[in-house]
C-alpha cells in the first residue's frame, strides 16, 4: 500500500517521498503474532475475525479528527501516552501488508499516506507494547499491553 502512496507522490513533482520497506508476509505474520500476544489477545494473525477482536480491545483517544486540516499524528501520541521508537511500522488492513519507517518520516508525511474514507491502519513500534489504529473514518484510537498500562498508571 505505502508503494502505491510513494509513486503517487513522486508523481506530482514536488518532492521525494520517504524511504519505506514493505515486510514480506512471514515477516508480517511474526510481527503481528509478537504485538497480539503482548497486547494480551488471543488470536492468531491469520485466524479470521483478529481484526475484529483488536477492533473491541481498542480505547478512543479524544484527539481532533485525521480528516481535520489541524491533526497531527503527534498529538495523538502524546495524548494516547505513547513514545514511539525511531522506527514505526504502519499496518494496513486493506491487503494485510506492514510497511516499516521513520516515525518523523510518518508524522511529515501523514496526509500523503492515509487516505481518508478508506484506509484502515495500525501504528505500532518494536516494542510491540502499544498500537494506535487510525480509522477511515479519522477516528483514533490506542490499546497498549497490560504491563505499559500499568507503568502508566504509577506516573503522576
Amino acid at each position: 500500500m505505502m508503494r502505491v502512496r510513494a509513486a503517487d507522490y513522486n508523481n506530482i513533482g514536488v518532492g521525494r517521498f520517504p524511504s519505506f520497506r514493505s515486510l514480506s508476509k512471514t515477516e508480517s505474520i511474526v510481527i503481528d503474532r509478537i504485538l497480539l500476544s503482548r497486547l494480551g489477545l488471543k488470536k492468531k494473525p491469520d485466524e479470521p475475525g483478529v481484526w475484529h477482536e483488536l477492533e473491541h480491545a481498542l480505547i478512543h483517544v479524544e484527539t481532533s479528527n485525521a480528516r481535520e486540516v489541524e491533526f497531527s499524528l503527534d498529538e495523538v501520541f502524546r495524548v494516547a501516552g505513547v513514545v514511539p521508537r525511531e522506527m514505526v511500522c504502519v499496518g494496513w488492513r486493506e491487503g494485510d501488508e506492514v510497511d516499516v519507517m521513520q516515525t518523523r518520516d510518518l508524522v511529515t508525511f501523514f496526509k500523503h499516506i492515509w487516505d481518508p474514507g478508506w484506509d484502515d491502519i495500525d501504528i505500532f513500534d518494536g516494542s510491540a507494547s502499544w498500537v494506535v489504529r487510525i480509522g477511515h473514518d479519522g477516528f483514533t484510537s490506542v490499546l497498549k499491553s497490560p504491563g505499559s498500562l500499568m507503568m502508566n498508571a504509577g506516573e503522576t
